[in-house]
């Protein structure tokens, strides 16, 4: 067994809570997409301890990706 895939184990053992940026979530997403990876290799990829986080997160940002595409862009309402 790998060690990641002790790393999991144990995370799931010990139920430790982890905490990820959007920008990390992204990323990840788009790797497991880039690479052809399943949910439970890229959890075990990245040590993260759920595969059904990645569900989640891979809802959500297909999701926002969607909004994304039918927004339409309005820069004048921009505001910094």
């Amino acid at each position: 067994m790998g060690r990641n895939v002790q790393t999991i184990w144990a995370r799931r053992f010990n139920n430790e809570k982890s905490s990820y940026s959007g920008n990390f979530k992204a990323s990840v997403i788009e790797y497991m997409h880039d690479k052809k990876l399943s949910l439970f290799q890229t959890a075990i990829h990245f040590g993260i301890p759920s595969d059904s986080t990645l569900i989640v997160w891979k809802r959500i940002y297909y999701e926002e990706a969607w909004k994304n595409v039918n927004r339409v862009d309005r820069k004048s309402e921009i505001k910094f």
